[in-house]
């Protein structure tokens, strides 16, 4: 009879044991919805034809401009230096304060490097009338417009200023 007893006491204990182990009192989770947050980082691209007509007459004409996902690294854009024919970059906000200026070597000048029968290079720059170039930057909400200018002995030269949406 012990052993009927001890047996019922084990099966109970196995019972017991695989039983759920929900509590009751403790409350169900809530589910939150969070809002899904954009990816703001953003890379700008703005490509323009340029050309020159005449002596002084620089047309700068903005062709099209797309945003992909993704940043620019700090310092992978290197500007050129600040010397006469090359062009600088504004991007402005809305009271025209200059949020990033870039210098890029004008796009009408095209360096070709020739090397002669006893190996030395020589580097030749022509002047073309037309061309192309592009831009690109990190999108950031506060750039409204861009302005360019080209750098001349007598000071800089406005060629080019449109707003943009980006």
């Amino acid at each position: 009879m012990r052993l009927s007893y001890l047996f019922l006491i084990l099966g109970l204990l196995f019972i017991s044991a695989c039983g759920t182990t929900h509590d009751s009192n403790i409350s169900m989770e809530e589910e939150v919805e969070t809002p899904e947050i954009e990816d703001v980082s953003k890379i700008v691209f703005l490509y323009f034809d340029i050309e020159k007509r005449g002596d002084k007459k620089t047309i700068i004409t903005l062709t099209e401009t797309q945003v992909v996902p993704g940043t620019i690294k700090e310092n992978t854009i290197i500007n050129a230096p600040r010397q006469t024919d090359n062009l600088i970059i504004q991007l402005l906000d809305d009271k025209k304060v200059v949020q990033e200026e870039m210098i890029i070597k004008n796009p009408l000048i095209q360096t070709i490097e020739q090397y002669g029968n006893e190996g030395e290079m020589n580097t030749q720059n022509n002047r073309l009338e037309k061309s192309q170039f592009y831009l690109r930057f990190n999108r950031k909400n506060n750039i409204k417009s861009i302005k360019i200018l080209n750098i001349l002995p007598s000071g800089d030269l406005e060629l080019y200023q449109e707003n943009i949406t980006i």
